[in-house]
């Protein structure tokens, strides 16, 4: 079962993105207030998708998906200890993550 993962850009960013195509620093802060209780991933695909609609924003942005493929899981699985198994996740799924930062070259942005 493979499910489609979209990594977002961060908020700041994409606020800096709005007001470099013309939105006011007032307006922008207006918009942060009505979306408050969106989700933070709302939030960003909602101001990305009002960026690509303004005719004056330099870029447009795309935010594509890519498809996570599913763990393969051992015959004794269910008889690990839970301990095991939180571990099997983890590090299944940070090799997941990295392979498809790695294939983008798209990485963390508080990474040094």
């Amino acid at each position: 079962l493979n499910k489609a993962f979209v990594a977002l850009p961060t908020l700041d960013s994409a606020f800096a993105k709005l007001e470099a195509a013309g939105y006011t620093h007032a307006e922008a802060t207006k918009l942060r207030t009505t979306i408050a209780t969106f989700s933070a991933e709302k939030k960003r695909e909602f101001v990305y998708q009002l960026i690509n609609r303004l005719k004056n924003a330099n870029d447009t942005v795309v935010l594509k998906a890519t498809s996570i493929e599913p763990l393969t899981k051992a015959e004794n699985f269910a008889n690990l200890p839970v301990e095991e198994q939180n571990r099997f996740y983890a590090e299944n799924a940070k090799k997941t993550v990295d392979s498809h930062f790695n294939a983008t070259a798209i990485g963390s942005a508080n990474k040094h």
